[in-house]
């Protein structure tokens, strides 16, 4: 059964240059008839389920840029819904005032997420970002004075000319703008956006491997000074303040994706697969003329095979402070995951870099910054062992990553 609910929202107003999520600016002619698609699709989905059998915990707007939505929208997907305990919404400063913030919050948004990456003028001109600083703070004061007890905030790090120095003042004020959670994310040049086409160019230097490590040890350690526990690799909370919408990604919880190119997952026993993920058509023009033939407006779907399904438990689970529950790992696949991961788990066990805690397999606080390489080395042991990756080819890779990730 579905626990989480995310709804793509594509529209921005610029595509950051840095940005390969599938978003799309100047298209807002096509917001009413998207708007009606999504309504139509997650009311066709939640349709196909018995009376009493869905109940989504979570619901997400996601994007592109959600703040761009009419209340009176996010009021109806949001009652179509359910009116799930948490319902999020990506916001960009610049978007938003007082009186936007205050319809949202009785629209029955009770978490809001603000895209603002950088408190420093030149860093957010490099970003190419419309909003600029003033816009950031008046953003934040406005949150908190429509109500929402519940704020995040988005910074980045590694981004061109950006120091430890521009970083501490970064971290700085958004202590000082009292969120309840943090999401830090290192700056990650994707292929085919500018940003690629300008690195290789040599037109976009970028900080060196070490001086983001020292951020992201800084980050760490600065949040959890101020009472911000990370509980994954980017993202840090006060106690009780967790976004529960990502830990059911993180956790291989089952979630229904709407949208142009929003991808879903229910997860199976084994028999014979071991999980559905399926991904929505990319185009908001495609997405809307499916919905509107009366067809669901996927693309495609995979069936997971063991190897596939375990190395993503893997993966996910060590990007979590509280680590891979060995004991559901062991129920779900009928593998040990410590003498599934052999000799290269051994080797990190004995340098401290992996641990066994209780019931679960964690990754040590000052191993956190190696975690991709330690990754590279574990993964392929699960292939070594099963070798069947997947029941069906995909046509294409489903669109963006379980992460939750907020812009």
């Amino acid at each position: 059964m579905p626990t989480g609910i995310y709804l793509h929202i594509p529209f921005c107003r610029i595509k950051c240059p840095y940005c390969d999520f599938n978003t799309y600016a100047g298209i807002d002619d096509q917001r009413p008839r998207y708007v009606a698609a999504l309504k139509e699709e997650l009311r066709h989905r939640l349709g196909t389920f018995q009376p009493g059998e869905f109940a989504a915990g979570s619901l997400y707007f996601g994007g592109g840029t959600p703040s761009l939505l009419d209340p009176e929208d996010v009021a109806e997907l949001g009652e179509i819904a359910g009116s799930p305990a948490e319902v999020t919404l990506e916001a960009n400063p610049g978007t938003v005032d007082l009186p936007k913030l205050q319809a949202l919050r009785a629209a029955g948004v009770n978490r809001l997420t603000l895209g603002c990456q950088t408190f420093h003028p030149e860093l957010l001109a490099g970003l190419r970002r419309l909003h600029d600083v003033k816009q950031t703070h008046e953003a934040i004061e406005a949150a908190h004075a429509a109500g929402f007890t519940e704020l995040n905030i988005d910074l980045m790090y590694g981004l061109s000319g950006q120091t430890l120095a521009h970083w501490d003042a970064d971290l700085d004020q958004a202590a000082a703008a009292r969120p309840t959670h943090l999401s830090l994310y290192n700056l990650t040049i994707e292929e085919g956006t500018p940003f690629a086409r300008w690195r290789a160019a040599g037109e976009l230097p970028l900080p060196g491997e070490e001086l983001q490590g020292a951020m992201y040890e800084r980050a760490v350690e600065r949040a959890e000074t101020g009472g911000w526990g990370r509980y994954e690799v980017s993202n840090f909370a006060l106690p009780g303040s967790e976004c529960r919408h990502n830990q059911v990604y993180w956790s291989g919880e089952a979630y229904l994706g709407c949208g142009a190119g929003a991808h879903g997952f229910a997860p199976a026993d084994g028999s014979p697969s071991h999980g559905r993920r399926w991904w929505n058509h990319r185009v908001p023009r495609r997405y809307c003329q499916e919905v509107e033939a009366g067809r669901l407006p996927e693309d495609g779907h995979e069936e997971l095979g063991r190897t596939q399904a375990m190395t993503e438990a893997l993966l996910l689970g060590l990007r979590t402070r509280e680590g891979l529950d060995l004991a559901r790992f062991q129920r779900r696949f009928g593998a040990s995951p410590i003498e599934l991961l052999g000799a290269p788990l051994k080797d990190f066990r004995a340098r401290e870099l992996i641990r066994v805690r209780g019931t679960h397999l964690i990754v040590a606080e000052h191993a956190v910054i190696l975690l991709d390489s330690l990754l590279a080395r574990l993964a392929p042991q699960v292939d070594r062992v099963d070798r069947s990756d997947s029941l069906n080819s995909p046509s294409q890779a489903p669109y963006g990553t379980p992460t939750g990730q907020s812009r």
